[in-house]
C-alpha cells in the first residue's frame, strides 16, 4: 500500500499542471469574468442614472410566496453550479488526454525500462494511473468547484452592500452551498464506477498502439458506428445504430464527463426516435422539478442498478485488466 501511495503521488508530481492548475486557473477565470459582470453592470447602472435604495432581504421575503422562495433558491443553487460545471469540463478534457497518454509515453520515451527495473508490478502501475483519474483529479476539482461557487456569491454579497443591499441571509440561507459541496462528494462514487468504461478503454489505447493511441481510441469506435449505418444502408445488417452509438462509442469516450450518466441511463434522459413531431428528449421526473431538485442525488443514484451501470462497470474492470496484461508484454514502441 506504501508503494502504491508514492505511486499515486508521482502521477500528481508528473502531471500537476493538468491535475491541479486546471481546474485552478479556470475558477480563476470563473471568478475574474464574475467580477468584470459586476463592475460591467456597475458603470451601466451609473450611467443610467439608475439609483438602489437600501433592500432588507428578510422584510422582501416576508412578502414572497413559498414558491416564489424555492424559484429563488433554484436559481441561486444553479449559480453556485455554473463554476463546477465548467470545471467538470476542463477535469474531462484533462482527463482524456491523460488516460490516453498514460501507458503510451513510457514506452515513447523508454522510460518504462526503468520502471520495470523496479520492484513494481504492472498491476500497480496500472491500477495507480486509474485512482489518479477517477479519486485524485475528481476530488481537486470538487475542491476549486466549491471554493469557487462559495466566493462568486461573496463577491455578489459584497458588492450589495455597496448599495445598501442586505443580500447576505438571502446568499447564505437560501441557496444551499455546503449541501451541495456534500452532494458533490456523494456523487463521487457514482463517477467513479461510471467512468469505468472511459478509462479502461482510454488505457488500454495507450498500453497496445504503437503509435498515436488518440488515433486508435477514437477512429476505432466512431469507424465502427460509421460501418454499422452503412451497412444498415445497404440493408444487410438490423443493428441499431442508435443503440451503438448510445451505449457503446459515446460510453467509451465521454463517460469521462461528470454527469453523464444522466445521459447514459434508462433512468436519464433518452432520446426518443424521430416521428411526426421530430426528435424529442425526456427529462426524467424529478430531476428538474420538485424541492431543491438541483441538488437532489436520488436520480442519479437509480442508475447503480441499471444495466447500463452494472455491464459498464464489468467492461471498464476487463478493459483496466487487459491493459495490465498488454503492458506487462509490451515495453517499447
Amino acid at each position: 500500500m506504501k508503494n502504491f501511495l508514492w505511486l499515486v503521488r508521482r502521477e500528481y508530481w508528473e502531471n500537476r499542471g493538468g491535475f491541479l492548475w486546471a481546474p485552478v486557473i479556470t475558477g480563476i477565470v470563473i471568478l475574474a469574468l464574475t467580477l468584470m459582470g459586476i463592475i460591467t453592470a456597475e458603470v451601466f447602472r451609473s450611467r443610467a442614472g439608475v439609483h438602489i435604495n437600501g433592500i432588507d432581504f428578510s422584510a422582501l421575503s416576508a412578502n414572497m410566496s413559498a414558491e416564489q422562495l424555492n424559484g429563488l433558491a433554484k436559481m441561486l443553487d444553479a449559480s453556485l453550479l455554473i463554476p463546477g460545471s465548467v470545471i467538470g469540463v476542463v477535469m474531462f478534457v484533462v482527463l482524456f488526454f491523460y488516460c490516453i497518454h498514460s501507458l503510451w509515453d513510457d514506452r515513447r520515451d523508454r522510460s518504462i525500462l526503468f520502471w520495470k527495473s523496479l520492484p513494481i508490478s504492472d498491476l500497480s502501475t496500472v491500477l495507480s494511473k486509474a485512482v489518479s483519474a477517477l479519486v485524485l483529479v475528481p476530488i481537486i476539482a470538487i475542491i476549486v468547484s466549491v471554493l469557487a461557487g462559495w466566493l462568486s456569491l461573496l463577491m455578489l454579497a459584497i458588492a450589495g452592500s455597496f448599495h445598501d443591499l442586505n443580500l447576505w441571509s438571502m446568499l447564505w440561507t437560501l441557496p444551499h452551498p455546503l449541501r451541495l459541496a456534500w452532494t458533490l462528494v456523494c456523487l463521487l462514487p457514482l463517477y467513479l464506477l461510471w467512468a469505468l468504461p472511459s478509462v479502461g478503454w482510454l488505457m488500454l489505447c495507450s498500453a497496445a498502439a504503437r503509435g498515436k493511441p488518440m488515433r486508435w481510441a477514437i477512429a476505432l469506435p466512431i469507424g465502427i458506428g460509421v460501418l454499422l449505418g452503412w451497412f444498415n444502408i445497404m440493408g444487410t445488417v438490423g443493428l441499431s445504430v442508435t443503440w451503438y452509438w448510445h451505449h457503446i462509442a459515446l460510453r467509451a469516450l465521454f463517460s469521462l464527463l461528470p454527469g453523464s450518466w444522466v445521459f447514459g441511463s434508462e433512468h436519464g434522459w433518452s432520446m426518443v426516435d424521430a416521428g411526426g413531431d421530430g426528435v424529442r428528449l425526456h427529462a426524467p421526473q424529478g430531476l428538474l422539478g420538485g424541492d431543491s431538485s438541483l441538488l437532489d442525488i436520488s436520480n442519479s443514484y437509480a442508475t447503480l442498478g441499471t444495466p447500463a451501470m452494472l455491464i459498464g462497470i464489468a467492461v471498464g474492470v476487463a478493459l483496466l485488466a487487459a491493459a495490465v496484461w498488454v503492458r506487462r508484454r509490451r515495453s517499447e514502441l
